[in-house]
């Protein structure tokens, strides 16, 4: 009676191999053409399974294969009938371990065993659903809006030919506010997971200075900027992206003096528009469903240098803010 109860169970028991059943994961290639160490570790996760290396025949079998075009064969053995998917090599190699276990968990997967069973065959051609796959990211349009707030600090300086000076001599004061920009960058994304193209935008600074020369205060410092971007996704599909940009900038000053400030200096800002660069570096994390677009976060350090001939204004800026973006 035990025998025939444990007769009639085993077939029920092999289609849902419980969770903890060990699994052998085979390699049929050349030593180091396939990342072996990172695949079993992946199946490993994927499966909550332990994974050995020799093949044993009581337990089920994956074995992981190259085909004559180059895609990636993944065959899995139970007991009583043999599976097999076909999946083209990712454009990152980062990408394998995780596309194979991802393949082969849903060969285990009881829905691809009840399958074969219905065709009443030993053995199958590649399951009809579809290959699980990493989203990769190909050409695409991108485009990302920024909008951030945060501290700016500065270095005013004007030599002996400004109308800024007083009685002829050169000078430098400090400046610091606070800072908010928009940025809109348009571009595209390759595969690698490297989007660039065209950034341009426009902040303002509410600056003040403190010091020998009195209180001086800019209501409004409006920079605008045109140049390139760059967006460097490390791992293409992940939310983590690491930022810059170089651009051609302007600013002009809208000025407001303090009566605080001693006779004759009244001007010790020159209130006409500078022209220089800026660049910023910093991350972002997007929020979105997919990895990589929605909405998002982003901290920023931005530089610039700006002139006329007679007077230079050297920003730093820290921003934090929000980004949203399209793919």
């Amino acid at each position: 009676m035990a025998a025939l109860l444990t007769a009639f169970l085993w077939p029920a028991r092999a289609a849902a191999e419980p969770v903890g059943l060990p699994m052998v994961v085979l390699f049929d290639t050349p030593a180091g053409e396939l990342p072996e160490t990172e695949i079993r570790e992946n199946i490993a996760r994927e499966l909550h399974r332990p994974v050995r290396t020799a093949s044993e025949p009581d337990l089920p079998t994956l074995t992981v294969a190259r085909g004559t075009g180059g895609e990636i064969v993944v065959r899995y053995h139970p007991p009583s009938s043999e599976l097999e998917r076909k999946v083209a090599l990712p454009a990152r190699g980062e990408h394998v371990p995780l596309l194979v276990a991802l393949v082969a968990k849903n060969l285990v997967s009881s829905e691809a065993r009840d399958l074969v069973a219905e065709l009443g065959t030993g053995k199958s051609a590649a399951p009809t659903a579809p290959a699980p796959s990493i989203r990769e990211p190909g050409s695409r349009f991108y485009l990302r809006l920024s909008l951030g707030g945060g501290y700016s600090a500065a270095t005013y300086s004007a030599n002996s030919g400004s109308t800024a000076t007083t009685r002829g001599a050169a000078y430098e004061v400090g400046l610091s506010g606070a800072d908010m920009g928009l940025h809109v960058a348009v571009g595209s994304m390759g595969p690698s997971g490297l989007a660039f193209g065209v950034e341009g935008g426009g902040g303002l600074f509410l600056l003040h200075q403190h010091g020998s020369l009195g209180s001086t205060r800019m209501n409004a410092t409006l920079p605008v900027h045109l140049g390139g971007f760059v967006d460097y996704y490390p791992q293409a599909r992940g939310p983590l992206h690491l930022q810059g940009g170089l651009a051609a900038a302007y600013v002009r000053f809208a000025y407001s003096g303090d009566d605080r400030l001693p006779s004759g200096v009244a001007t010790a800002i020159d209130v006409n528009p500078l022209y220089g660069a800026m660049a910023y570096v910093g991350a972002g994390y997007d929020l979105g469903p997919h990895g990589i677009g929605g909405f998002g976060l982003f901290a920023r350090t931005q530089f610039g240098f700006f002139a006329d001939g007679n007077a230079n204004l050297v920003p730093i800026t820290l921003r934090l803010g929000l980004s949203m973006a399209w793919l």
